[in-house]
């Protein structure tokens, strides 16, 4: 594929062109060094507690549709018992909720649309907080590495509080632009202003709320993670399938705790 580049004035501006000899894997990995920073340590303690790494390499897509994706992940081994480390999860209420609630405000200027957003490489976006040594990858080892480990600056996966440095990231930038953080569950957030209901879990956000607000909470994730997005419901849906016709297929939600009222929670 080809693009033209133009200036300023509207002129062209002609460059040459560069070939950059990659395949998709290797643009996959070349996020580690970015992602990944690392110290390096000779301290006896840091051999001690070093762990092994791995990079895993996948495919979740086809043939036709390559779907690459390459982690570097740590083996961390569990020697004592850390239940501090632990990192929430949301209910599955929490989806039912988001479905039912789009479901019922669909009428009217106001759609709501319901937003799902996958945070590429989400764990190497938390900051590390404990000392976690790592061996340093082959494909990351610089003249002078030879005999030396890393510590991570960043969290990486197979790490056990990997998960909870993570929660923490996210629940910070939910905060700073503007969401509440569920009483029930800490996966779970509210933006009163902007009516939008948002649950996460792992690196999947799926909120719902009026097609404008969507699209401002869209760009500012992208903003601040590397992320794909895809709508369900409203004009600017990228599925076929519509919410309505989702909820009246699935019939109606069974097991909740909750009666619901135009999308809203009653106690």
């Amino acid at each position: 594929r080809e693009a033209t580049i133009f200036d300023a004035e509207g002129n062209p501006v002609r460059r040459a062109k560069r070939h950059v000899d990659w395949s998709p894997m290797a643009a996959e990995k070349q996020g580690f060094k970015h992602f990944m920073l690392k110290e390096i340590h000779e301290q006896p303690r840091a051999i001690r507690d070093t762990m092994l790494g791995a990079t895993i390499d996948t495919d979740k897509g086809d043939a036709e549709n390559p779907n690459y994706r390459a982690r570097l992940v740590g083996r961390e081994i569990k020697t004592d018992d850390r239940p501090d480390l632990f990192a929430a999860t949301p209910p599955l209420e929490s989806l039912r909720y988001i479905v039912s609630k789009c479901a019922s405000n669909q009428l009217g200027s106001g759609r709501f649309c319901i937003l799902s957003s996958d945070i590429k490489r989400a764990y190497f976006y938390a900051k590390a907080i404990r000392p976690v040594y790592l061996e340093i990858p082959v494909e990351d080892r610089q003249p002078g590495d030879e005999g030396k480990i890393a510590k991570l600056n960043l969290s990486l996966y197979g790490t056990r509080d990997a998960a909870q440095n993570w929660q923490k990231e996210y629940t910070g930038f939910m905060i700073s632009i503007g969401f509440q953080v569920g009483r029930a569950s800490p996966c779970n957030f509210y933006h009163p202003k902007l009516n939008i209901s948002c649950t996460v879990r792992g690196d999947d956000f799926t909120s719902c709320g009026p097609e404008a607000a969507m699209e401002l909470f869209k760009n500012k994730i992208s903003a601040k993670y590397e992320s794909k997005h895809s709508f369900l419901g409203g004009t600017r849906s990228t599925r076929k399938a519509s919410v309505c016709s989702i909820v009246c297929s699935r019939g109606p939600l069974r097991g909740s705790s909750m009666k619901r009222t135009n999308g809203m929670r009653r106690s």
